[in-house]
């Protein structure tokens, strides 16, 4: 977790313990950033990816010694060394499939660190069929300890979701600027709907390395009145964005899978997005893929085509209920519980 959030407490049960290991190399790399040129961090995160790993294994796996613990599930791909049988839960392998995006420290630390985890681990949980094929293919990972299990989002806490207050012509994004996140290409598509559409809006929401050049972008192509840039924002917040807005938008080059389109389809909101692997995966669950990710020219075509029925149809929406009910969340916890008794050898 990151320092100080205290959003997973209230799910804590009675006898559940919390183990607390600070990142100290983390801490002072964040300062050294800060503080000095570009050239000496990117010199010394080589070293902390190492010595960080180094030390979260050793004070963790020490803590971990002394409880009555039975399995580890590594829920994140950073994670640490344990006696016990652990189950790794990997994001994706990103820095293969575009190494343009990642230092060489990154990239070391990955094919390193992680791929150690996978390779030791008993079991492995993959968030889409394309990562599973992907540890197959690019670490040789064997077919027998790799699960297919999707998360899901959390449940929104607004009490009551319809189509009241949507405001017509309006596409929301939710994702931090990467250059994979593709913000861009989305954007461009906005300018090109707009000779059709001349109240098209675009809300983007997150924070991260490409928000200026993004900003930078809409500007010279003449959409301040029509882009806005959120920021970060709380749930509440995000909700409340969702909720208003006809069409989820996920542009991305890369993902192992998305949390956007499940909130969409919480929300019966209509779902337009690049034809990735993943996303091809739910292709028949009511979502609209556009073709290749930095095609603005068909995304804009798809979004008009998408803008020219209100609100979502009864059969998507049907469509999305039956996604939804293959990641509810008692029936993933229902499912980890065979995993992890799977691990350790018991028969359920």
């Amino acid at each position: 977790m990151l320092p100080f959030s205290n959003w997973w407490r209230k799910y804590l049960r009675p006898g559940d313990s919390i183990v607390v290991v600070w990142d100290l190399p983390g801490f002072f790399a964040s300062i050294v950033k800060r503080v000095f040129p570009a050239w000496v961090s990117a010199k010394l995160r080589k070293f902390y990816l190492g010595i960080s790993q180094g030390k979260r294994n050793a004070g963790l796996s020490k803590k971990i010694s002394f409880l009555d613990v039975d399995i580890v599930h590594l829920a994140l791909q950073n994670g640490f060394t344990s006696d016990h049988p652990y189950i790794y839960h990997p994001h994706d392998l990103q820095h293969l499939h575009h190494p343009e995006y990642f230092d060489e420290a990154t990239i070391w630390h990955r094919e390193t660190i992680w791929k150690a985890f996978a390779e030791n681990s008993s079991i492995i949980i993959c968030a889409s069929e394309f990562v599973r094929k992907d540890l197959v293919e690019n670490w040789s990972i064997g077919t027998e300890k790799l699960r297919v299990l999707p998360m899901p989002t959390p449940i929104p806490s607004l009490s009551f979701i319809s189509d009241i207050g949507t405001k017509r012509h309006s596409i929301i994004y939710v994702a931090n600027f990467w250059l994979h996140k593709n913000q861009e290409t989305l954007i461009r598509a906005v300018r090109k709907l707009s000779e059709s559409i001349p109240d098209v809006q675009l809300t983007l929401i997150g924070e991260g390395a490409t928000r200026a050049r993004c900003e930078e972008i809409s500007g010279e192509l003449g959409l301040n009145d029509s882009v806005r840039f959120l920021g970060s924002v709380n749930q509440s917040r995000l909700e409340s964005e969702l909720s208003m807005h006809e069409i989820v938008c996920v542009p991305s080059e890369f993902e192992a899978a998305s949390f956007p389109i499940i909130d969409a389809m919480r929300f019966n909101k209509k779902v337009v997005a690049s034809s990735i692997s993943p996303f091809r995966e739910m292709v028949g669950f009511g979502i609209n893929l556009y073709g290749e990710p930095k095609d603005y020219l068909a995304l804009a075509r798809e979004l008009e085509k998408e803008f020219a029925t209100f609100p979502v149809s009864e059969s998507v929406a049907k469509s999305y209920q039956n996604y939804l009910a293959t990641i509810a969340p008692n029936q993933i916890g229902e499912k980890l519980v065979s995993i992890y008794e799977e691990a350790m050898g018991v028969q359920s």
